[in-house]
């Protein structure tokens, strides 16, 4: 974990590219500079990084050789260290065991009691409970 410290300038990068858009870039006093994200989030139009546009920060975060700096946290003038968040946009949490998935039984639905199973299947099963033995 590194320790830069620089002003952060929010600035529009219009290359033509799908990439495009306003990216967060930290100035370090050397002249260095580097594009800041989040992990699990595109550096392009991120907002967290337009609260700090034209302040002296200290970012602590993982410098990577192709310019980008995935930032941990950001440390402002008066001291104030901020975590970002993960996104801000909602995301749909997937169902974490098969109960909990929204299934209801219809009236309809009857057990296969008495009925025949597709010659294929059949033939699966018993592949399968041979091989098992």
């Amino acid at each position: 974990m590194e320790r830069i410290e620089g002003i952060i300038k929010i600035e529009e990068r219009t290359n033509g590219s799908k990439s495009q858009g306003a990216v967060a870039i930290i100035t370090t006093g050397d002249s260095k500079e580097y594009i800041l994200y989040r992990s699990e989030m595109l550096p392009e139009n991120d907002p967290f990084f337009t609260q700090f546009n034209n302040q002296n920060v200290v970012i602590n975060g993982e410098t990577e050789t192709s310019g980008y700096i995935c930032v941990a946290s950001v440390e402002s003038e008066n001291g104030v260290i901020m975590t970002p968040e993960f996104p801000e946009y909602p995301i749909a949490s997937a169902p974490l065991f098969i109960g909990d998935l929204p299934i209801k039984m219809s009236e309809e639905s009857k057990p296969l009691k008495g009925k025949r199973l597709p010659r294929k299947l059949k033939k699966l099963l018993k592949k399968k409970l041979i091989n098992n033995k």
